[in-house]
């Protein structure tokens, strides 16, 4: 049924036969057309306050006050657009930048490690997928991952309940982690 269809009474129906039922939507591809641009989103990047490194909270301040005052749906494509770049970045060849310093994989420790480049801009992203050697080293940064969740909650006032196009755990991209 599109979504259009669906009225408030019919939620309220659903809610009663069916109490313990999860919904999901299905967005056809070919009438998905995101509202935030890869532009845009590098913009919200670009928000980040580095000159407050050590305390993560001020330096997503910016670019979620940013984020939040920008449509919902703006705010949920910002987190599917960070799930496609972390699962770009998740490839055996970048992580091996990673195990030549550590000596070993942490499966978190190398999400976060592909945050920090996220977080770090278009260029330094763009460089490290064509260039793993270009990985920084010893720089991660979680944070990005909660940024989107609290501009909604900023906005909204509730939690934001959204599974992305991409998982970005570490070992998602089967392509990138070769048998």
């Amino acid at each position: 049924m599109p979504l259009r269809s669906l009225k408030p009474e019919m939620v309220s129906d659903f809610q009663e036969m069916y109490p313990g039922a999860v919904i999901s939507i299905e967005v056809p591809e070919n009438k998905k057309e995101r509202a935030l641009g890869d532009a845009e989103f590098w913009e919200a990047i670009s928000l980040l306050d580095w000159t407050k490194e050590g305390d993560d909270g001020q330096v997503v301040q910016a670019a979620v006050a940013a984020l939040a005052n920008r449509p919902v749906r703006h705010i949920i494509e910002f987190e599917d657009i960070l799930s496609e770049k972390l699962y770009a970045l998740d490839r055996a060849d970048i992580a091996s930048q990673t195990v030549a310093e550590l000596g070993l994989l942490s499966v978190d420790g190398f999400l976060y490690d592909r945050c920090a480049v996220v977080a770090n801009g278009k260029e330094v992203y763009g460089a490290v997928l064509h260039d793993p050697a270009k990985m920084p080293k010893g720089v991660a940064f979680g944070a990005l991952l909660r940024l989107a969740n609290e501009a909604y909650q900023l906005k909204t006032g509730r939690e934001m309940h959204f599974r992305p196009q991409y998982s970005y755990e570490t070992y998602s991209n089967k392509e990138g982690w070769p048998s």
